[in-house]
């Protein structure tokens, strides 16, 4: 997917970096932008290109089986990602959602109290004008 050119800058195929890492003030909701644009790079094209020498493939050798098995658990993060940010406003009851993606060595346990919603201004600033694949 993401490859490095000579001059050490991050490029990918047919697709920029920044279209794939989403940026915002909140690592929780970057983190839910960037999993949807992986998924959405993934359904066009199922590679994993390391960006150095000699530029391995890394699910050259996923069968269809492995590949099914990666994109499903997959979906289920970005589900957890979409409801711990965008459903869930009780903080310790999203980390858990995130604790089961990654442990609870990352991601402590958040206050037992609610959060504000996300308002439509912020999200803008993540994703601009373009539409993310969310619903996909």
């Amino acid at each position: 997917m993401i490859l490095r050119d000579k001059n050490a800058k991050w490029i990918s195929n047919d697709c920029t970096s920044n279209e794939i890492f989403s940026k915002n003030n909140r690592d929780d909701v970057s983190l839910k932008f960037t999993l949807i644009a992986i998924q959405t790079e993934l359904k066009r094209e199922f590679k994993c290109v390391m960006p150095t020498t000699p530029h391995d493939n890394l699910f050259a050798s996923y069968d269809e089986t492995r590949k099914k098995n990666f994109m499903d658990n997959l979906a289920y993060f970005i589900q957890d990602a979409k409801t711990a940010v965008d459903e869930e406003k009780n903080q310790l009851k999203a980390s858990r959602l995130w604790q089961k993606n990654f442990g609870n060595t990352y991601f402590p346990d958040g206050e037992d109290k609610n959060e504000t919603a996300i308002s439509p201004s912020s999200l803008s600033l993540s994703i601009g004008n373009a539409k993310p694949y969310y619903g996909q």
